[in-house]
């Protein structure tokens, strides 16, 4: 019980700072940035949703209900998860094509590889933060994420003040992904294996396949508008 409230509490404090801080920098950043630098970069972060929920494939969920992995396991799911987020940051780097035809707007080709680095650490932060709440760490998970935001907002304003337009959107986001893998990893002390054994993937993965298509039913009924109004409505 007292594990519980702690957890709820952290959790609690860490979530909410945060909504603060995404407010005070929304407010500042859109005071200095014009609605349409805005539009570019949210029809981008649908897509970036859409990727971090594959780039998670439900590993992150598997390793905190699994009580039988070792940590070399844990290792080896992490080795597994650096190969899949470098594949899947590469895919959305590629993918930018496409979303510049579907939008007709050429400027997706370049932003997509940028934004692809978000997807690359968004991956690599999967396994150290599955970790992390499996031991119950709250606090340290929600005091990286709050540092994470923090250094985000100012990566963002601090480009946006020097006309980056929506590059500084797209750095905000990418620092904050970077910053909160950094910290995670150190937090949880993970290292990749020189193994490749399947076995750890196997144990995983009927409770990860499961979590990854509830996930991907739940973003199409969630997102679909949002990707037809940013066609047709610009």
């Amino acid at each position: 019980m007292q594990q519980l409230k702690t957890g709820i509490l952290y959790t609690a404090i860490g979530r909410y700072s945060n909504v603060v801080l995404s407010i005070v920098i929304s407010a500042v950043l859109s005071r200095i940035l014009s609605p349409d630098n805005y539009g570019v970069v949210a029809i981008l972060q649908i897509f970036i949703f859409f990727f971090a929920l594959l780039v998670d494939a439900g590993l992150g969920p598997a390793i905190i209900q699994n009580k039988t992995l070792t940590q070399e396991d844990t290792k080896i799911l992490f080795n597994y998860s650096i190969i899949f987020a470098i594949f899947l940051s590469v895919l959305f780097g590629f993918a930018g094509r496409f979303i510049s035809v579907f939008y007709q707007n050429p400027v997706f080709i370049t932003l997509a590889w940028v934004q692809s680095l978000s997807v690359l650490f968004n991956g690599l932060n999967v396994v150290p933060t599955a970790i992390l709440n499996k031991n119950k760490r709250f606090k340290e998970i929600s005091l990286n994420s709050v540092i994470s935001n923090i250094a985000g907002g100012i990566v963002g304003i601090s480009l946006a003040f020097l006309g980056a337009r929506y590059y500084a959107l797209i750095a905000s986001a990418i620092t904050v992904s970077f910053i909160g893998f950094v910290l995670n990893r150190h937090r949880a002390n993970i290292s990749i294996s020189k193994s490749m054994n399947l076995t750890p993937l196997k144990q995983v993965w009927n409770f990860a396949r499961n979590q990854l298509g509830f996930n991907f039913i739940n973003y199409f009924s969630r997102n679909s508008d949002n990707i037809l109004i940013g066609r047709y409505m610009g």
